[in-house]
């Protein structure tokens, strides 16, 4: 049983660090822990709806792209798409840098090792990865009969995460 976990996707963290440093609308919780933004300023050229839908529309594109593209090919990313302006560069990179672990923990006392019944169930379903956003409270979402989203900390309380688990195990199934 092989099943990756990644707690640092650059893109999608690039556009976490956007959405919570201009205040973008979208239908995720709230980045946790929220960043510190630096000097990052919602642009002038278009209005906080405008950047919104923009932001919606890259995050569904990127996501699309991860469910139907071979491994390894991804949408472009937020600055490549739309430039830096209005991001605190050095602000981003600290954030990231921050949220990624200097060591691992040892291998028994990984998430995925304390829900292994649970795990398994996922992985016959068709759970190839997992992963891993900070986001706040309880949130989960089957991005593709693959790939599995948790919030941190879905992810950290093993009954929610059994949880978040078998319902991607339970969906996949019923299909």
């Amino acid at each position: 049983m092989t099943v990756s976990v990644d707690v640092g996707d650059r893109f999608l963290l690039e556009m976490l660090f956007v959405r919570s440093a201009w205040d973008l609308a979208a239908d995720l919780p709230e980045v946790d822990p929220a960043p510190a933004q630096g000097s990052s300023r919602l642009p002038a050229q278009a209005s906080a709806e405008a950047w919104s839908e923009r932001w919606r529309e890259a995050w569904h594109r990127d996501w699309d792209v991860l469910r139907n593209e071979p491994r390894g090919v991804r949408a472009p990313s937020w600055r490549a798409q739309f430039g830096a302006d209005g991001l605190d560069e050095a602000a981003l990179e600290r954030w990231i840098t921050d949220r990624t672990p200097v060591s691992l923990p040892p291998l028994d006392e990984e998430p995925e090792r304390q829900v292994v019944p649970a795990l398994r169930k996922a992985w016959e379903a068709g759970l190839e990865s997992v992963v891993v956003l900070p986001l706040r409270g309880d949130w989960s979402w089957t991005a593709s009969p693959r790939c599995l989203v948790v919030s941190d900390a879905t992810r950290g309380d093993n009954g929610l995460y059994a949880a978040a688990l078998g319902r991607f195990a339970r969906g996949r199934i019923a299909e």
